[in-house]
């Protein structure tokens, strides 16, 4: 199984389909992929990249907290499958004896733990493949139209119907 080193490029809002999306983008391949994410899961890795924090604890925070009390780390997250355009994921833990632990987990729950820990994001080739756009960098686009006219290329890609819905997409 061949892996793909990405990184969160943003969070950003779909406006149409009033839902957060996740780019993860790989900038020697010129590629990104979108992931459909939860409001919640959106907030908490938009706070983790701004190194913003609450006064308490998120559910990210202490899922991060109760590992390193059991001396337990995150060494990374893998991305290996996307089917009906639901993305699955793993992360990969490991006690101090290097015994390591393979965990399912929603690929937002799963990015919001590693921008947390800097943990790496592995995305398996084939889901590459099949979901990554080849793309500018987003920080190559300019005014809020280009941005639009990227959301369009993205919903065609995932089952646009030409109505604004989007099938699938969500994780």
């Amino acid at each position: 199984m061949k892996l793909v080193k990405f990184r969160v490029s943003a969070v950003i809002f779909d406006k149409l389909n009033n839902s957060p999306i996740i780019l993860l983008e790989n900038r020697d391949l010129n590629r990104i992929i979108p992931i459909w994410i939860g409001s919640c899961e959106a907030v908490s890795i938009a706070m983790a990249l701004n190194h913003d924090s609450y006064p308490r604890p998120l559910t990210h925070d202490l899922i991060l907290n109760i590992l390193s009390k059991v001396e337990f780390t995150l060494k990374s997250v893998i991305i290996y499958q996307v089917k009906d355009n639901v993305f699955y994921a793993n992360i990969l833990i490991s006690n101090s004896e290097d015994e390591e632990i393979k965990l399912d987990a929603r690929p937002s729950d799963a990015i919001a733990l590693a921008v947390r820990e800097k943990a790496d994001i592995w995305v398996k080739s084939d889901v590459v493949l099949e979901a990554g756009l080849v793309l500018k960098p987003l920080e190559s686009y300019g005014d809020s139209q280009e941005v639009e006219d990227f959301l369009k290329k993205i919903r065609k890609g995932k089952g646009d119907n030409g109505n604004g819905q989007i099938t699938g997409g969500k994780n």
